[in-house]
């Protein structure tokens, strides 16, 4: 009679074989190619030593460096927001390649031609040099993970955008609002996805006003001038 149990083994052998061959050989492409994967914390033990160095903690906004970034938490922002009639933030990641991320132009050329004063404060040092390669004409920023005591991209993040809307820090969002933060003399007024005309911006921000009571307050005195 032939032995079936030594048979089965012999299978259920190789088949583990099989498994193993394809796990070994993905760690074998990994250590080769060296892939790194970036965004999961701010990625700042990633830069060379060059781009280290123009990584600088902001002091004041004053004589701001446009080649340099520097590190900011939301509560400086919004001290420097008070100081502006109407601004405009964009938060962004380098390297970003969806449909609603443009390149920082378009976002210059769309806040001096609405009058607003831009803030770009990227969430991370990963892909820096896709963002200082582009012909930009103002201050660079990026979220200050040691101020909120966090590496990871998410959380600190979550804590600074919170923060700049003045909600509890650890506030979760059931979608992505948008990256687009619009302030009138440091009041947040609401956020966009993408960059509105100033007809669809205004249009937009009635169906903002219960999220935003400062915005309503102000449309009501608007029309009360009239």
């Amino acid at each position: 009679m032939r032995d079936f149990r030594r048979n089965d083994n012999s299978v259920h052998s190789k088949l583990n074989t099989m498994k193993i061959f394809p796990i070994i050989f993905i760690l074998i492409i990994l250590q080769s190619c060296q892939i790194q994967i970036i965004g999961i914390t701010n990625d700042y033990d990633k830069l060379n030593e060059n781009q280290k160095n123009l990584i600088k903690p902001l002091e004041n906004f004053q004589n701001l460096n446009i080649r340099e970034v520097y590190t900011i938490n939301a509560m400086q922002l919004k001290d420097e927001l008070k100081k502006h009639e109407r601004s405009l933030v964009y938060i962004f990641t380098n390297g970003c390649s969806a449909e609603a991320c443009k390149p920082i132009y378009v976002y210059e050329d769309y806040a001096k031609k609405n009058g607003y004063s831009l803030f770009l404060v990227m969430n991370g040092f990963g892909d820096i040099d896709k963002t200082l390669v582009q012909d930009i004409s103002s201050p660079l920023f990026a979220m200050d993970a040691n101020y909120y005591e966090t590496p990871y991209t998410r959380k600190y993040s979550r804590y600074f955008e919170n923060e700049l809307m003045g909600l509890n820090q650890e506030e979760k969002q059931k979608e992505f609002l948008g990256s687009l933060y619009f302030f009138e003399d440091g009041n947040f007024l609401q956020i966009a996805k993408i960059c509105l005309t100033k007809t669809t911006y205004y249009e937009d921000t009635f169906t903002h006003f219960v999220l935003h009571p400062y915005r309503f307050r102000r449309i009501l005195a608007s029309l009360k001038n009239k």
